[in-house]
Parts: C-alpha cells; sequence; structure tokens
C-alpha cells in the first residue's frame, strides 16, 4: 500500500511528497518510447485509476495495454496512490496532469 498521507479536499499532488510517482513514471516513460503513441495519456490514466481501458484504445494501441497488463510492480505506487485518492477529484486531476507532462 502507498505510504499513508494526510490531505484534505484543498490539496493537489506535489512531486516533492510524491518522488516514488516520479521515479515510476521516468522508468515507464523509458521503456514505452519505442511503443505507438496512439491513446497513450488515456490508455495509461485509465488503467492506472481503475484497470478499465475502452475496447477502441485497446484496438488502437495493443502493444501498449500488453505492457502495461504486465507492468503491475513498475507502476504499483501511482495505481495505489489513484485508489487511496480517489474521493478526492483535485489530487486525482493533478496526478493525472502530471502523468500526462511526463509520459510522452
Amino acid at each position: 500500500m502507498c505510504k499513508t498521507q494526510s490531505i484534505d479536499t484543498e490539496n493537489s499532488f506535489f512531486t516533492a511528497n510524491n518522488g516514488d510517482v516520479a521515479f515510476e513514471l521516468m522508468e515507464l516513460d523509458k521503456q514505452i518510447r519505442v511503443l505507438p503513441q496512439q491513446y497513450r495519456h488515456n490508455i495509461l490514466i485509465s488503467f492506472l485509476k481503475n484497470h478499465q481501458i475502452q475496447s477502441d484504445w485497446v484496438k488502437a494501441n495493443p502493444q501498449l495495454v500488453d505492457f502495461l497488463t504486465g507492468a503491475k510492480k513498475e507502476i504499483a505506487y501511482t495505481e495505489q496512490l489513484f485508489e487511496a485518492f480517489k474521493k478526492h477529484p483535485i489530487y486525482c486531476a493533478a496526478l493525472e496532469n502530471y502523468i500526462r507532462a511526463k509520459i510522452q
């Protein structure tokens, strides 16, 4: 499980408090750069948030989907953050924006 964090609904994701996420995304970006770009951010965020990926996205980018479904250990902390803070939309939106900025 992810490290316990104390937040209120006014707080959002800050990388200074989440070095594990920064590291996971840096490593993930290195590994998926060679894969097709189609729906990359949508697929990644949807998978991290709720382990669901739209069928159109799966058809458009099966290589990325295959990689993500086999990479659970490599992105576990980021998945756990989405789960832990799913009732804090401001935090989750900021985390999504961070992912979009870090993943090419």
